[in-house]
């Protein structure tokens, strides 16, 4: 009879390591991406939670799924294990919000083209995100970028130095906001293709308020990137957007990547990243 051999705790954990968004959930006093959460009723005051929703986690998605929130991001907590480097390939993380409990979630991307996905957006069933795949360094800096999504796996569009994909389909008509060279770039049709450009803001996130549409962004305000929001006329798309901050910073260094979506338990809940250094405000 053939016997394994008897693995440490030790071993154990090397091979199938404590779930990064379990861990993410634990408060950790060096995290420098920490996740924040605010609620409002009327979208102009907002409370913020008495405590951080996650540490380590940063390119905030967010969608609804039923009753819950899910959000997506990318985890800093661990580097991938040995089976989701050399056998499964790492599966995008996340967790999902009842209103009350933020619950771990991963989900496995078949896509052969890619093993990135990067800034991945929960969407109809399947991910969007980019995949700079064979590259290094921030995407907004590489000269070509895909963005792909699953399932189906397929390219949906590509362009220079392009980061945050994030669809919605508003009356049947799919469109994409995506950051490109400094602004955002509001992509529709079939193929997609550029409809419009939002100057002075970056990491779109559309989000339909009243049947409108709206788009949460972030804009360096006084030397520290926080959630401005804009309405956008799709009967102007050259019209020239109004952004309006949210927050009152305090003194909070950054509140970056911002999404919000109805809360479960009513109102809305806004959720972003403050880039913690210990200098202060980052740039």
């Amino acid at each position: 009879m053939l016997l394994w051999p008897l693995l440490s705790c030790t071993d154990l954990h090397y091979y199938f390591p404590q779930d990064p968004m379990e861990m993410a959930l634990t408060p950790e006093a060096g995290a420098v991406s920490v996740v924040l959460g605010f609620t409002s009723d009327d979208l102009r005051t907002w409370t913020p939670l008495p405590e951080p929703v996650a540490h380590g986690v940063s390119s905030l998605g967010l969608s609804v799924e039923g009753e819950r929130l899910i959000l997506t991001g990318l985890q800093e907590v661990r580097p991938p294990s040995f089976w989701e480097e050399k056998i499964t390939g790492a599966p995008i993380r996340g967790l999902a919000f009842d209103g009350q409990r933020w619950e771990p979630q991963s989900w496995a991307v078949d896509d052969e083209a890619t093993t990135a996905h990067i800034d991945p957006q929960a969407f109809e069933g399947g991910f969007w995100y980019i995949s700079p795949s064979g590259q290094t360094g921030d995407p907004v800096e590489q000269q070509v970028i895909p963005v792909r999504s699953s399932p189906p796996a397929v390219e949906r569009y590509v362009g220079q130095g392009i980061a945050d994909p994030a669809p919605i389909r508003i009356d049947g008509e799919l469109h994409v906001f995506v950051t490109s060279r400094g602004n955002i770039a509001h992509l529709t049709g079939d193929p997609l293709t550029e409809h419009a450009r939002l100057g002075g803001a970056t990491v779109p996130f559309p989000v339909l308020i009243d049947d409108q549409l709206h788009v949460l962004a972030q804009r360096t305000v006084g030397g520290r990137r926080q959630p401005v929001l804009t309405k956008v006329d799709l009967k102007q798309p050259g019209r020239r957007p109004t952004w309006r901050p949210l927050l009152e910073m305090g003194e909070r260094q950054s509140c970056t990547s911002p999404v919000m979506g109805p809360h479960p338990d009513g109102g809305w809940l806004l959720l972003c990243v403050e880039e913690r250094t210990p200098t202060g405000y980052r740039p």
